[in-house]
């Protein structure tokens, strides 16, 4: 059948498009998911396509594709687009500040550059560094984050020690590479 040809020939595009999207996405996001959700849309493009429009099938379906993924990582997503749209806006006036100012702007310089209260730039910090974990998730250790509140006594040590390697280390490269 010829939706099937179309279908194995253009297979690589949804690999492709997948790796473009998964290195500007976070690391809880499942290659997996990404890769059915644009295989799903490549066999939907297969069997919408008309040849007789003059648009080739690979740049028909990469539309197709790539609209199938980023619906999927909207779907994942726990945030509105008005919460990402608020911590965009709050990391972009920060950045601008700080280069402005030659340091990291208070919460007050903050508020008052984005016109709002300071209640509203730390509800929006919140609201962009949580994430949702999947306690089924391979690998993940979500269920161990959930229930550890803190370091134990071991772990702590363990860090300290670290950290002094990583100052050790630190003091004994060149000057230009200590900053």
């Amino acid at each position: 059948l010829e939706q099937d040809v179309l279908i194995v020939e253009n297979l690589p595009l949804v690999g492709y498009l997948v790796s473009e999207m998964i290195r500007r996405v976070p690391a809880h996001v499942q290659r997996d998911e990404l890769a059915a959700a644009g295989s799903l849309a490549l066999v939907q493009a297969a069997r919408a396509f008309n040849p007789e429009l003059g648009v080739p099938f690979s740049r028909y379906a990469a539309m197709r594709v790539r609209g199938a993924i980023v619906d999927e990582l909207r779907g994942m997503d726990w945030a509105s687009r008005g919460a990402r749209h608020r911590a965009r806006q709050l990391t972009e006036t920060a950045e601008r500040l700080t280069a402005a100012l030659g340091r990291t702007p208070s919460r007050d310089e903050l508020a008052e550059a984005l016109g709002v209260d300071v209640a509203d730039v730390d509800a929006t910090r919140s609201d962009a560094e949580r994430r949702v974990l999947s306690i089924d998730a391979e690998g993940a250790g979500a269920a161990e984050s959930l229930t550890a509140a803190g370091f134990g006594p071991e772990e702590r040590a363990l860090i300290d020690e670290r950290l002094r390697y990583l100052g050790a280390g630190v003091v004994e490269l060149p000057e230009r590479l200590r900053h």
